[in-house]
Formats: structure tokens, sequence, C-alpha cells
């Protein structure tokens, strides 16, 4: 087995490009449904409070939330685990794709 030392994870690179970008757009929020750990987003939680959202485990509420708020110029960033992502499923066809959001 190869040790990945000093390897950053996926979350964690998306997670620091959100952070660099928010730092020149006030616009930018991060979502999350209970996954501020995992989604590596505990940085943007602590550099940014008042535009970020723990949902709690509510998929479905994070997707229409994030949906509302694009429809105000708002631009959110929303992380959901791939197996959870079908709870959400009806939100992304019916609040964000029809709504070309």
């Amino acid at each position: 087995m190869v040790a990945l030392v000093g390897m950053k994870s996926w979350s964690e690179i998306i997670s620091t490009a959100l952070c660099d970008l928010a730092k020149d757009n006030k616009k930018i929020v991060a979502i999350t449904p209970a996954m501020i750990s995992g989604s590596k987003l505990q940085n943007f939680f602590d550099l940014y409070p008042e535009r970020s959202f723990d949902c709690g485990i509510a998929e479905e509420h994070a997707m229409t939330f994030a949906a509302g708020l694009a429809t105000n110029q708002i631009r959110p960033f929303i992380s959901i685990y791939s197996s959870f992502i079908q709870r959400a499923y009806d939100q992304i066809n019916h609040d964000v794709a029809r709504m070309k959001l």
C-alpha cells in the first residue's frame, strides 16, 4: 500500500479554491447538508460564517435553498456526497435545471 503523505484530497483542493474565489466575490456562499468536515468546508465556514449554511441532514432543502439564492444573483456552492444526491434529484430537476439556475 502506498502512503499518500502530503497529498491533498479532491475536497481539500475544491475547498481551497472556493475560499480563494470568495475573497473577491462576496456573492459566493457555501451550503452543505451536515457535511462540513467531510467536504472540507470548515475553513470556509470559519472565514465566512455569514455566507456559510449547514442545512442539517436535508439534501432536498439544501438544493432548493441554493436555487432560491441563485434567483437573487447569489452564487451558491453546494456540497453533497454522491451517495446522498438521489435525495435531491427532484429538486435538481425541477428547481435548478428547469429554471436554468
